[in-house]
């Protein structure tokens, strides 16, 4: 897998890597409600990703590049599953009375 375009210029850009870090550290210690918020966070920072494209453009004189908000249909959906999951884990984290026993 070719993580060369996977700079961490951006805050989605991180989000999604701080989400797949974190869901995968709850894996190992089966910490399953921190499993959904780093699952949501990485599908709230993928959809980000999906809804910020790289774009270029010409001016007279000037070349323009950027990554402007343009709303996809699968960019929202990952935001809103990844919302949806994110505040499961906080309720599941919420309701537990000891934390090493979720």
């Amino acid at each position: 897998m070719d993580l060369k375009g996977f700079d961490l210029e951006h805050w989605w850009k991180m989000l999604a890597g701080f989400g797949a870090v974190m869901a995968v550290a709850a894996v190992t210690v089966k910490l399953i409600p921190i499993f959904f918020i780093g699952s949501g966070l990485f599908l709230i920072g993928l959809g980000e990703w999906i809804n910020h494209p790289y774009r270029e453009g010409m001016v007279p004189g000037y070349k323009i590049s950027g990554h402007p908000r343009v709303n996809h249909l699968s960019g929202w959906l990952l935001d809103l599953i990844g919302f949806a999951l994110a505040v499961f884990g906080m309720a599941k984290l919420l309701q537990s009375e000891n934390l090493l026993n979720l």
